[in-house]
């Protein structure tokens, strides 16, 4: 990690999105009604799922990471607890993301990656 940082944050970055994105497929194929088999329907009904789920939990983490960037640039605050209002605020609208993204039905780790 200490040798070739770009290269790390790159492959653990890849690693989250492939879960991420397994974990959007799962939900979207428990969204599915494959009792009969496999068609058509339900592969392009999987597609547009999948790709429904990915596009909205993608939507509310950026949503989310825009108003916490607007509130860090807008608020008003002394050197002395920058830093740790910073943090504070940081991790507290992540796990709103997450916490809404799930409450809707999508996909909360997405939504916090």
């Amino acid at each position: 990690q200490s040798s070739s940082p770009l290269l790390y944050s790159i492959v653990f970055g890849e690693g989250v999105m492939n879960d991420a994105t397994s974990i959007v497929l799962l939900k979207s194929i428990d969204l599915t009604d494959m009792k009969n088999g496999i068609t058509w329907g339900e592969i392009f009904f999987l597609l547009g799922a999948f790709l429904w789920l990915f596009t909205i939990s993608l939507s509310m983490g950026v949503g989310s990471g825009l108003g916490c960037a607007f509130l860090l640039k807008k608020l008003k605050i002394s050197d002395e607890h920058r830093v740790s209002i910073e943090v504070a605020l940081i991790g507290i609208t992540s796990y709103l993301s997450y916490l809404l993204a799930e409450l809707a039905g999508m996909s909360g780790i997405l939504a916090v990656f």
